[in-house]
Formats: structure tokens, sequence, C-alpha cells
């Protein structure tokens, strides 16, 4: 009994810590350019010289045909006389998410509408209106794009053939020498 119970654990550890870890990769940022600068797949923004926007984007982004959802994480850090400053997310020049809010948190976005598309995609730091008020920044991080057409694990089946095999193991008896 000792070595099926040690057999048992073994299995387990087996079956529950050697899949796949993560569905999603981080975003290849090589072809992204603009006003913000990236560093191990962090873009960072800083609001210095009065521009109206800081982009970062790749105008001629490929959206892989099983792409799904693009996520993020975010830092805004507003000076205290430019609070009108913003951060968005866009998709051909149009805003589809924007945080306005100083802090920090997570988005996500689902781009399995545009699978297979060339478009242009962007974060973007937005000069908020006042003149005299310069030094807003932003961060955006552990950007990943997971797949959305994962094939599904047959779990019934799987389940059986695992239980079929666990409850074959007590007959099986050691040959006599």
């Amino acid at each position: 009994m000792k070595k099926f119970g040690c057999f048992f654990s073994v299995m387990v550890f087996i079956i529950c810590f050697s899949a796949v870890p993560a569905l999603c990769v981080p975003l290849d940022l090589s072809g992204f350019m603009g006003d913000a600068t990236e560093s191990g797949g962090t873009i960072s923004f800083v609001d210095d010289n009065f521009q109206q926007y800081y982009a970062y984007s790749n105008s001629s982004f490929t959206v892989a045909g099983d792409a799904g959802i693009l996520s993020f994480n975010y830092s805004l850090d507003l000076e205290p006389d430019d609070t009108w400053d913003y951060l968005t997310l866009e998709i051909d020049f149009s805003p589809v998410i924007t945080m306005s809010t100083q802090g920090s948190g997570y988005q996500e976005f689902d781009l399995s509408a545009y699978q297979g598309q060339t478009i242009d995609l962007a974060w973007v730091l937005w000069w908020g209106g006042d003149m005299g008020a310069l030094g807003s920044s932003a961060t955006v991080s552990n950007i990943d794009l997971a797949a959305a057409n994962v094939a599904p694990v047959p779990e019934p089946a799987t389940i059986l053939l695992i239980a079929t095999g666990m409850c074959g193991l007590p007959f099986i008896k050691r040959k006599k020498s």
C-alpha cells in the first residue's frame, strides 16, 4: 500500500506541475516607436515638453489569427497642476481604453475581432490642457497577448483513463522469484 500512495503522489505531482504554465506570451514591441522609451517590455512616458500627446505605436501591427486578450499593467502619475492628462490604448487612432485616474491598475482588451488584420496599435499619454504643468508620467508593463482558440482538454475522458488505471493498480502482483 505504501507503493500505491507513493505512486499516486508522484502522478498527481506530474499531472499538476508539468502542464504548460501559461498560454500568453509577452507582446513583441520591436516594431513600436514614438515619444516613449521601452526597456525590458516596459513602456515609459514623461510629459516634459508641452506636446499635445506622447505616443508609442506600431502602424503595421499584424494581429495573429489566434489572438485573444491583450492585457497589461499600467501606472499613471499626474502632477498636481496637470490632473487632466490621461493614458489611452488606441486601435486605428481610436481610443478603446482610457485610463485617467492617478495610480496603477490592470486592463484587458479583446483583440479577437481584429484577427488576421493589420492595425495601428498605440499607447498614448495625452496632454490635459494645462500649459504650465509638466512632469506627468505613465508606464505600461507586463504586456501579454493570449491565444483565443486554445484547444479544450477532454477532461471526462482524461479522468476516466486515469481512474481506470488507478483502479487496476491493486490487482498488480509482484512476480515471485
